[in-house]
């Protein structure tokens, strides 16, 4: 397995940020006011940005990066498994970066043998960074990250515990990896997700979940026959779970 720097992540990353900032502020949808003017521009930074940084993992790593993959995020599901593969995802939360909504991020992760050893997401608006490292945990700007309980998050669901769980999922403002790296830091409660509608998640935000002690249920509604994922502590799921089910199998008034 390749051993890497401390810093690497925090620092590939944040040499880019100023660019992005830039691009944002300059080149949004509302500033050019021409939506394929501004695609265009977007796809073509996008680009530049994936190139720049795997140029930087190539100089970084020298021969020993010779035979990695890189892949943007977005096509990882047709990319070729190699040993050693980086997945960069730019950006996350494009819609929002197009439409000049500051809720978005870089992300970068490492996967050997088909398993994402380190991950990073960094937020360049609020200058904030994600990161994870498997059997290590994760942290947020060097501060530990781990899933919290809330007990009193129980008593404001009421009688609908799921109506409580879409509220918070509304929070997400289009960005799934950066909703996700909320989640690990306890700005939303709890996540939830229809299995139909649900973004598959990346190798990164897995790793950052996982590090970060977040749990997921998968809910099967004995009614509508929808699958349901659930993300959030342990705790929140289960009793979630149990007063879901106690109301599905009340009777129907």
């Amino acid at each position: 397995m390749l051993k890497i720097a401390p810093l690497f992540f925090k620092n590939i990353l944040e040499k880019f940020a100023q660019r992005c900032r830039h691009h944002f502020y300059e080149y949004s949808l509302y500033t050019v006011q021409d939506y394929d003017q501004a695609r265009a521009q977007y796809d073509k930074f996008q680009l530049h940005i994936f190139e720049k940084i795997v140029d930087e993992i190539i100089q970084a790593f020298e021969h020993d990066a010779e035979g990695h993959c890189y892949t943007l995020e977005e096509y990882l599901a047709t990319s070729e498994p190699t040993e050693h593969s980086w997945v960069v995802e730019v950006f996350d939360g494009e819609t929002n970066f197009l439409r000049q909504i500051p809720v978005f991020s870089l992300g970068l992760t490492y996967i050997y043998q088909g398993q994402a050893q380190e991950t990073a997401f960094f937020d360049p608006i609020h200058d904030e960074f994600f990161h994870a490292y498997r059997g290590k945990g994760a942290q947020l700007n060097a501060r530990r990250l781990e899933s919290r309980f809330c007990p009193q998050l129980l008593l404001r669901m009421g009688t609908h515990p799921l109506e409580a769980a879409y509220q918070s999922s509304q929070r997400q403002m289009g960005a799934v990896g950066l909703s996700l790296c909320w989640l690990a830091a306890g700005r939303l409660d709890m996540m939830i997700a229809r299995e139909k509608d649900r973004t598959p998640m990346s190798p990164g935000a897995k790793l950052l979940l996982k590090e970060s002690k977040v749990s997921c249920f998968q809910y099967l509604d004995a009614r509508s026959k929808e699958r349901y994922s659930l993300y959030g502590h342990k705790e929140l799921l289960k009793n979630t779970v149990d007063t879901w089910n106690q109301l599905l199998s009340a009777p129907q008034g």
